[in-house]
């Protein structure tokens, strides 16, 4: 996966009670996410 070009965008989420937070990338030809279960 190539990251040189890539846009980073945290969120913060509330998911049954709990406070999280996820990490969105977005690249010319993909996107992902990650999200930690452990916060």
């Amino acid at each position: 996966m190539d990251t040189t070009a890539a846009k980073y965008y945290v969120s913060w989420y509330r998911w049954q009670a709990q406070d999280s937070y996820a990490l969105w990338l977005t690249m010319p030809y993909e996107d992902a996410l990650w999200a930690d279960e452990m916060g």
